[in-house]
């Protein structure tokens, strides 16, 4: 059986009237470059973290304990922000790293990148069914 490549899928589909995932994508501005430009802002993603610290003043000591409960402070100008201060805590606003959405932007990344093995998806129709199918409901008007 020979390979199909994805440019004659597409082509298949646009002669039975539909429209290729990659055309209505860019239809509504998801190119390869706008998904690049996300996954650039993500890998640099940061947040927020909220302290509340019993100390009357922050040490260097405090910030090495804050850097320990919200992941790895940024090496910025203001590491940390104080929200409020009683004379027995307080509140310290920290901008980390949000590694949750980093990791998952670098895994996307590697994906993209074909850095990993590519998932199998068993079908039990083939493209040529799907092809009729489609025409089918297109003749009959149900679209569906």
């Amino acid at each position: 059986m020979a390979k199909v490549t994805q440019e004659q899928v597409e082509q298949e589909i646009r002669n039975a009237g539909g429209i290729p995932m990659s055309d209505a994508l860019a239809a509504v501005g998801i190119t390869k470059t706008t998904i690049a430009k996300q996954l650039k802002r993500e890998l640099r993603a940061k947040e927020i973290k909220f302290h509340k610290i019993k100390r009357d003043m922050l040490t260097e000591g405090v910030i090495a304990e804050i850097e320990a409960l919200g992941g790895p402070v940024e090496k910025t100008k203001d590491k940390y922000k104080t929200i409020a201060k009683t004379s027995a805590e307080i509140l310290v606003a920290v901008e980390v790293a949000a590694l949750g959405i980093r990791q998952h932007a670098r895994e996307d990344a590697q994906k993209l990148l074909g850095l990993y093995p590519a998932e199998k998806y068993e079908h039990s129709v083939s493209i040529e069914d799907t092809l009729l199918r489609l025409a089918e409901q297109r003749g009959r008007g149900t679209g569906d």
